[in-house]
């Protein structure tokens, strides 16, 4: 099997080592690749993994000239984020709504703002998720996919809030691959970016982790 696997950076993957290591073992092929360069270990790290097994490559994420789209589905990701954190379950966590609000363009805020109702702030995260599913897919990203030619498709950390890797998933589902999303620590969900245009597969550490992945994802 060949897996490509994107990391917002190589130190991502210190964390799946063991896990990278024993596939490469077993036969399978692993073409890893880092959105962003990065100075803490991760690089020499995989450059380790790649003298040690054949079957395992490196590469760096081909990106776009920033341009209009992507300030806007940036822009656009992160106002989705602040909305989920006005639900009534985070009431409690008045730390992590202020964290989204201050990253959310102010034009949502103000609108969220304005949306008393739960039904609004509901009817208002609808259209924005409408248009997220309308951004154009990033042509290089998926002709780069394309061109390595995998049976599986791994991202991480994907679940920051405005993530720019939900570019790679959709990306890859365009190209009919199977996805997955092993999750780049054992923090709690419920403090990441919701998960939408749900991957195939969601790798958990932990029952709380698959409890929140259930119940609020």
């Amino acid at each position: 099997m060949k897996i490509l696997f994107f990391a917002r950076h190589y130190s991502y993957l210190r964390l799946f080592e063991s896990t990278i290591a024993g596939l490469a073992a077993n036969g399978h092929q692993l073409h890893l690749v880092a959105d962003r360069e990065e100075s803490m270990g991760g690089k020499g790290m995989v450059e380790r993994l790649a003298a040690k097994y054949p079957g395992i490559t490196l590469g760096s994420t081909p990106g776009r000239a920033p341009g209009a789209w992507d300030d806007f589905a940036r822009r656009l990701r992160l106002g989705i984020d602040y909305l989920r954190y006005l639900e009534p379950r985070y009431a409690s966590t008045p730390h992590l709504t202020r964290r989204a609000r201050e990253r959310a363009p102010q034009v949502v805020v103000r609108l969220a703002d304005a949306c008393r109702a739960p039904w609004q702030r509901k009817l208002l995260a609808g259209v924005m998720r409408g248009f997220e599913r309308g951004l154009p897919l990033d042509r290089e990203i998926e002709q780069y996919i394309r061109a390595q030619s995998p049976d599986l498709v791994m991202i991480t950390p994907l679940i920051g809030l405005g993530s720019e890797q939900m570019n790679h998933l959709a990306a890859a589902k365009a190209c009919g691959l199977r996805t997955a999303l092993p999750v780049a620590s054992w923090d709690h969900l419920s403090s990441k970016a919701v998960i939408r245009n749900t991957p195939d597969m969601l790798l958990v550490w932990n029952d709380v982790q698959k409890s929140e992945a259930v119940d609020m994802h």
